[in-house]
């Protein structure tokens, strides 16, 4: 992996919370949203980035709901992010719901299951 790249993935994915903190009005994804992670293809013209949210145990609507919000403010978050990258281009913006923690705890509860 090149090291500038993962410097942009870094910076972007801090911009992009921070723009979603600050710059959006909308309570639910500013006190929700989590940004995961960041990945650029190789010529930084998409980048992927992988979202999760602070919802109740296995709400999948309420999930749905916000990461609909989300993809609906792509291009304004874009937009801003396009003010403050220091880029001629800015990549165009994929979310991505992140299920790691999800994977996670089907992990933890097969070891339990299986430990007993």
């Amino acid at each position: 992996m090149n090291f500038k790249r993962e410097q942009l993935e870094s910076k972007i994915q801090l911009l992009i919370s921070e723009i979603i903190l600050e710059e959006l009005n909308i309570d639910a994804l500013r006190n929700k949203t989590t940004i995961a992670d960041v990945k650029l293809n190789k010529d930084n013209s998409l980048a992927i980035v992988f979202v999760s949210f602070i919802t109740n145990k296995n709400d999948k609507e309420e999930e749905k709901k916000l990461f609909s919000l989300l993809k609906k403010e792509t291009s304004q978050i874009r937009r801003i992010l396009s003010k403050k990258l220091p880029l001629r281009f800015v990549p165009q913006i994929e979310f991505k719901l992140d299920h790691l923690i999800d994977d996670i705890n089907k992990i933890e509860n097969l070891i339990k299951d299986a430990t007993k």
